[in-house]
């Protein structure tokens, strides 16, 4: 959602700087993603008049202009046709850049013609997205010399907002200030339109169903002039990067941002003389106003004249009945279309609009009237034309509701006290009803019809926590809790089961549960039901029938970054169907190379079936299982393994917990994986209950602290045993040693004949806090000494 500081300022009474604004927006849930001021980007642009404009001698196409600069005249050397003497223009002198290619403006010759400047077009201004034709042409009232950003008035930050999805009144300018307002940032002004009466009836009939659009308003204007909208629409328009077209559609889009309120104005001379909702035909056509064509089908509802479609409800309308600048005649529609249906048509043409994004969120349900008045007002004071009286179908569905809001709740949800007044008062600048309840300490709240997302006590606390401000409310430990049961056997098999990898030697990760649609394919994963209608990109349009589909892309990006070893696991969802019995726990682990990094007896073995026979099977006894029942079978392997490297996992004829083996060739060469790669998965949900007790075992003995490792050299005779070493070495502080490991053994060049270099590696993990540099000192120290007090070792330097 964007908006300009001066927009703002129309609807909130404020002396407040930018900077308070912008920390209020935040703090206040209406995330501020980025502000940017135009005039930053104009400095060195002027205000100038051409006096003279003459052909170049050496160049068809362009013109030697004198212009005058408020100070003195300049030779500039110009290609546009629409120079001519007197015009106002924007000129960037020496030293500017160019918003729209950031080019620095320098004096120089053109065709041996000097140039002391440009003349600037109004997309080269980044005033506007579209092609200029030539350059900018000022009103008469410019005054050569004055800053191109004061006459333009375009000294106005632009504020870009992150908008929850639930917050659909703060899609417009006037739902912030009133956020702002009651913050304390101001005071929400009035609006105060005047009752536009009407003249004559509408032609127009009217046949909508209620349960696509609950209200329906619509009024005749006929004899308007459709001329350009006021300068001050224009640009608060284009700064928020709408075009500006007329003054008719200026005006829907301008009230769509100003007050949340989506509108659509028909050119009525294009128009049947009936409104009505219908299913679309089968593979009827709809050209939009954005120049798109959209195939509907019986599953769409469109609005018609009696003949064709003229709009898709609540989304866009038709580009047949659209206005121009020589509409003489409108029908105006505002109404409340079913947000459901909105978006569901909306998601399934892929059409976003910002009529549609207001709308599937929930507009106000009782501000139609409004609306339609604040648009007639705008058209008659700038347009002029004859008014019809409104007709209308149906009703507003906003139903008053009372909540009941006691002290003792909003305590109990916040942990703090905070004064009932005050929470009234927060209540009442956002627009809600509130009075005393039965009770002193309760409060009676009606909530008013554009917010549409409150609607439980909880709704209304948190309303007030973030305006009274959530840096106000202290920390507070939790309440202990007596409760017997806290994870099921299941759930502590599953977090045991991800720290008891790790100790294998393997890495987590964690990926999209989406795959592409090649991987999909030699996955076997075919159910069209998977497949996904509204992807986030067009890798992740299925749904993965293996945990391996993603890790294995993990595998080819490490491999092309130059890791030979590679050991992962992870665990979740895996889908064969859209019932939960089809989306099974799986975990999976996959080998590549050598199984560790620190094998300095055989460096260069590497992971075969039978390590990841061994994982697999250590994963089921840790789960509970007697690995002494598990067959093994050849047969019903999935299309992603070896056929003769790989095995299933099957406890009785029926039940198949999972598979290890080989990867299939043909998924190697996929995925350009130079070695085989093994792995195991294991369906957890398969796996017969246990018989434990559910129990609350309390918080798992994990460190919050870094770990961190040192690697120690020592030369030692040639025939002493080092498994004493390393014990010794682990002796240091039993506490915070969590590893001591034998990491590499030389004898060669520079190493005596009767003699070892070894390496032995210490991997400290603290428990209680960070360690100091002095701690870690004496602890190094310590297993140094542990270590040469042995015979025959000595520490290297």
């Amino acid at each position: 959602m964007k908006l300009t500081l001066s927009w703002l300022k129309n609807h909130l009474d404020t002396n407040h700087s930018l900077d308070d604004i912008l920390q209020a927006l935040t703090a206040i849930g209406l995330e501020v993603e980025s502000y940017a001021n135009p005039a930053d980007k104009l400095n060195n642009f002027i205000v100038a008049q051409i006096t003279e404009a003459s052909p170049h001698p050496d160049a068809d196409k362009l013109q030697v202009c004198s212009v005058f600069d408020g100070k003195q005249i300049r030779q500039i050397v110009c290609g546009a046709a629409n120079a001519h003497k007197d015009l106002l223009v924007g000129l960037a002198v020496p030293g500017a850049v160019v918003p729209s290619n950031g080019m620095k403006i320098q004096t120089g010759k053109i065709r041996g013609v000097e140039s002391h400047g440009m003349l600037c077009s109004e997309d080269e201004l980044g005033l506007s997205k579209n092609k200029s034709q030539g350059i900018l042409e000022l009103d008469k009232t410019a005054v050569p010399g004055t800053p191109l950003v004061d006459h333009l008035n375009i000294n106005d930050p632009i504020i870009d907002l992150a908008i929850t999805p639930n917050r659909a009144d703060c899609f417009s300018v006037r739902g912030i200030a009133r956020d702002l307002a009651a913050k304390g940032l101001g005071t929400l002004k009035p609006i105060n339109i005047p009752e536009i009466e009407g003249t004559f009836d509408s032609a127009m009939k009217i046949d909508i169903d209620h349960s696509i659009c609950p209200h329906y308003l619509g009024r005749e204007i006929t004899g308007i002039t459709n001329k350009e909208s006021p300068e001050e629409i224009k640009r608060l328009l284009k700064a928020i990067d709408i075009e500006p077209k007329s003054a008719v559609v200026d005006f829907t889009n301008f009230i769509t941002h100003d007050i949340g309120r989506p509108s659509h104005a028909y050119d009525g001379e294009k128009l049947g003389n009936t409104i009505s909702t219908r299913p679309a035909k089968t593979e009827e056509t709809f050209q939009a106003l954005n120049s798109s064509d959209y195939k509907l089908d019986k599953n769409d509802t469109v609005l018609s004249d009696g003949d064709k479609a003229v709009a898709l409800p609540g989304i866009i309308g038709s580009e047949s009945t659209g206005c121009s600048k020589q509409t003489k005649d409108i029908f105006l529609e505002v109404a409340y279309f079913n947000p459901i249906d909105v978006a569901t048509m909306g998601q399934r043409h892929h059409i976003h609009t910002d009529s549609r994004v207001r709308m599937e969120r929930g507009i106000d349900a009782a501000g139609c009237a409004f609306g339609m008045n604040y648009l007639c007002y705008l058209i008659q004071k700038h347009c002029g034309g004859k008014f019809s009286h409104v007709i209308s179908s149906g009703s507003s569905p906003y139903i008053p509701k009372e909540i009941i809001l006691t002290k003792d709740n909003i305590t109990k949800r916040l942990g703090i006290e905070i004064d009932l007044d005050a929470c009234r008062s927060i209540l009442e600048k956002l627009g809600m009803k509130v009075d005393r309840a039965n009770e002193e300490n309760n409060l009676s709240v009606i909530v008013p019809s554009w917010r549409p997302d409150i609607s439980i006590k909880e709704d209304l606390i948190e309303e007030i926590a973030r305006i009274y401000g959530y840096e106000h409310i202290q920390n507070q430990p939790l309440p202990s809790t007596n409760q017997s049961a806290c994870l099921t056997i299941k759930q502590q098999k599953r977090i045991q089961l991800s720290r008891f990898l790790p100790t294998l030697g393997f890495n987590e990760t964690i990926s999209w549960s989406m795959i592409p649609e090649p991987v999909a394919k030699l996955f076997d994963q075919a159910d069209p039901a998977l497949k996904i209608k509204n992807p986030i990109s067009q890798d992740l349009e299925w749904m993965r029938p293996s945990l391996l589909c993603q890790m294995l892309k993990s595998v080819e990006n490490n491999i092309n970054k130059g890791l030979p070893r590679f050991n992962i696991f992870e665990t979740g969802h895996v889908y064969y169907g859209q019932e939960p019995k089809d989306q099974p726990f799986h975990v999976a682990g996959l080998r590549y190379g050598s199984p560790s990094t620190l094998n300095w007896y055989n460096p260069k073995i590497s992971a075969d079936i039978y390590s990841v026979k061994k994982d697999v099977f250590s994963c089921l006894e840790m789960l509970g299982l007697n690995p002494e029942k598990v067959q093994l079978s050849t047969t019903n392997l999935p299309a992603w393994h070896h056929p003769g490297r790989s095995a299933s996992l099957m406890l009785g004829p029926k039940t198949c917990l999972g598979y290890f083996g080989e990867i299939h060739p043909n998924i190697q060469k996929h995925f350009k994986i130079p070695n085989p790669i093994y792995t195991f998965e294991v369906n957890c949900d398969a796996l017969p209950d246990s018989k434990e007790k559910t129990t609350n075992k309390g918080p798992l003995n994990q460190s919050k602290f870094q770990s961190f490792h040192r690697d120690l050299s020592f030369l030692v005779d040639k025939n002493i045993e080092l498994g004493p070493i390393v014990s010794r070495m682990s002796k240091a502080n039993p506490k915070v040693v969590k590893e001591v490991i034998l990491s590499d053994v030389y004898r060669g060049k520079g190493i005596p004949e009767d003699k070892l270099s070894i390496t032995i590696r210490l991997v400290i993990q603290p428990t209680n806090a960070t360690m100091t540099d002095e701690e870690i000192r004496t602890l190094y120290d310590k297993a140094i000494s542990l270590a040469t007090s042995q015979p025959g070792v000595e520490f290297r330097l």
